[in-house]
């Protein structure tokens, strides 16, 4: 015979029920701004996928292979590899100033709002 999970419920306290409206408060004053930051890295995120992409693409227009990047830049291959196809990148500048530096290619950074 299978256990069947107990459920239980108990009623808050009016100091549980105060506290809980307080949190509930301070976090829809706070909701904007953590929302801000949750599209800024998203767009951090997005911008870095958008220059691995690219430098993925020159690579290949150029006709280069993983170990030939990886000896003009000093990276290995498998680092290489696991940048252009990771789903969350989170690289270095370094690290994508020397894989553009091995296309021939500079990498320019903008500051905007």
């Amino acid at each position: 015979m299978a256990r069947q999970a107990k459920s239980i419920f108990r009623e808050f306290t009016p100091a549980e029920n105060a506290r809980l409206a307080k949190l509930r408060e301070k976090l829809d004053k706070e909701r904007p701004e953590i929302e801000a930051m949750g599209r800024a890295f998203l767009a951090a995120e997005q911008e870095a996928k958008r220059a691995i992409a690219d430098l993925r693409a020159e690579r290949e227009r150029q006709g280069l292979s993983l170990a030939d990047v990886s000896s003009r830049c000093g990276i290995t291959r498998e680092t290489i590899s696991a940048l252009e196809t990771n789903e969350h990148p989170n690289p270095t500048m370094k690290t994508l100033q020397r894989y553009a530096m091995a296309l021939g290619k500079t990498l320019q950074l903008s500051l905007g709002n």
